[in-house]
């Protein structure tokens, strides 16, 4: 990653993908993207969003498989 925080063209493994915004659906603006709503990505995607960032999360199940379990004492 170059030095100044953001990437550059230099960052890609291989050539960088020639999109526009009219190859694609849906353009959303976000601070952070996280990909993956397990629970390493919703607690991700949760502490951005406590500091006030714009936060998409992609997933690529239809249900997120995270599971809460309550153990009984």
């Amino acid at each position: 990653m170059a030095e100044t925080g953001s990437a550059t063209e230099e960052d890609w493994l291989g050539e960088a993908p020639a999109l526009t915004e009219a190859d694609c659906d849906n353009v959303v603006d976000a601070d952070v993207v996280v990909i993956g709503s397990a629970v390493a990505g919703s607690l991700s995607a949760f502490g951005a969003l406590e500091n006030g960032a714009k936060v998409v999360m992609l997933e690529r199940n239809k249900i997120s498989t995270t599971v809460a379990t309550r153990v009984p004492s």
